[in-house]
């Protein structure tokens, strides 16, 4: 990989209509999410986001990717908090690493896409995005989780 991967990986509540995982980053980020993917896919069994070079996980977020011979999607591994495993079969993380590039490989360089096992009720919407959410974006985003009664009224209203 050219350049230092940037990811980060955050929970929101009711984020545009929906609790969301948001991937965000540039595109090294989206380069890093996709080799985490097809390592997924080529037989790795796990990988903790939480501690994995290049990613930041914010706000409390855990989140650790499984291969499983099911194809499970996201699951909290607690009743409440921001605990996820987030679990697919080989053929899912390479959907998500195929949807990752064709984002990253995008000419307009800003988009997103959804990384949800369709078929699954899952809790929240995984969704990756670059270059729609900048710095100026995050440290409001901090700020209204500081304040859950403005949450998402200015994380909706903040987005660049």
């Amino acid at each position: 990989m050219i350049g230092e991967p940037h990811l980060r990986v955050a929970f929101f509540n009711d984020f545009n209509g929906s609790d969301t995982v948001l991937f965000a980053g540039n595109r090294n980020g989206m380069e890093l999410l996709s080799w985490i993917a097809r390592e997924l896919a080529a037989g790795k069994t796990s990988i903790d986001l939480l501690t994995h070079r290049g990613v930041v996980t914010l706000f409390g977020m855990e989140l650790t990717a499984y291969l499983d011979a099911s194809d499970v999607g996201l699951r909290r591994r607690k009743p409440t908090g921001l605990d996820f495993a987030w679990v697919r079969d080989a053929d899912g993380w390479l959907e998500v690493a195929e949807k990752v590039d064709a984002l990253r490989d995008s000419q307009s360089g800003s988009g997103h896409a959804y990384l949800n096992a369709a078929h699954r009720g899952e809790p929240a919407v995984l969704m990756v995005s670059v270059g729609e959410y900048d710095e100026e974006w995050w440290a409001r985003a901090a700020d209204t989780l500081r304040d859950p009664q403005v949450h998402t009224k200015r994380a909706r209203k903040s987005r660049t």
